[in-house]
């Protein structure tokens, strides 16, 4: 499973939730400059279907279900959608989208999903 590196860096347990409930990972690398953590757990999991950045396109609607400030929302998952705002990152850098979804603390290791039902990236906090 793919997680974000600022997420798991510090912690000394990562559980995951799932339909079957809570059950632990291990964190098998970690990424920094990517921001991206590479986590192992037990059980059977169905992958998602991962599209090419190619097929993205300008104005698609993508949404994003997460846990954000579980302390004052509480546990249950949260969804924020909203559309593909530019095909490049900040200064034109091809290797990120911006997006018009409200990303809260909590979001950003959110999986993120476009209209087609395809799983496309991971959101790196700036």
């Amino acid at each position: 499973m793919i997680s974000n590196n600022h997420v798991v860096k510090d912690a000394t347990k990562v559980r995951l939730v799932t339909s079957a409930g809570l059950i632990f990972a291990k964190v098998v690398s970690m990424d920094a400059a990517n921001d991206l953590a590479l986590l192992k757990a037990n059980g059977k999991f169905s992958p998602l279907p991962i599209a090419a950045s190619r097929v993205v396109k300008l104005g698609s609607t993508v949404a994003s279900v997460g846990f954000p400030n579980i302390g004052l929302q509480g546990f249950s998952p949260k969804l924020a959608k909203g559309e593909i705002a530019s095909l490049s990152g900040v200064q034109d850098d091809p290797r990120y989208f911006q997006i018009s979804v409200p990303v809260q603390p909590g979001n950003s290791a959110a999986r993120w999903w476009m209209s087609m039902g395809m799983w496309w990236a991971w959101c790196r906090p700036s």
